[in-house]
């Protein structure tokens, strides 16, 4: 399996280390997942994040409003400079 760049992985999630996570409390993750589909596969192609899966509550069907969106990709590798 091919390393994950987190900072592709963040980007596409939409955290920043800066600004606190803000969650709508009346939406679950699984009809923000709905809502926003164009927007995350926009930004998977952006950063080069192949087969964007779902996993967790939202994928079992069992999401609740405190619930998160938990999100995978495949990223290229990335070229380690010496």
């Amino acid at each position: 399996m091919k390393p994950v760049h987190q900072a592709a992985v963040f980007a596409l999630i939409g955290y920043n280390a800066l600004t606190p996570t803000v969650r709508n409390p009346f939406m679950r993750p699984s009809v923000a997942l709905q809502t926003h589909r164009d927007k995350i596969r926009e930004i998977a192609l952006r950063h080069r994040v192949k087969n964007v899966r779902v996993f967790g509550s939202v994928l079992h069907g069992d999401d609740t409003e405190d619930s998160d969106l938990d999100l995978l990709g495949g990223c290229p590798r990335i070229a380690k400079k010496n």
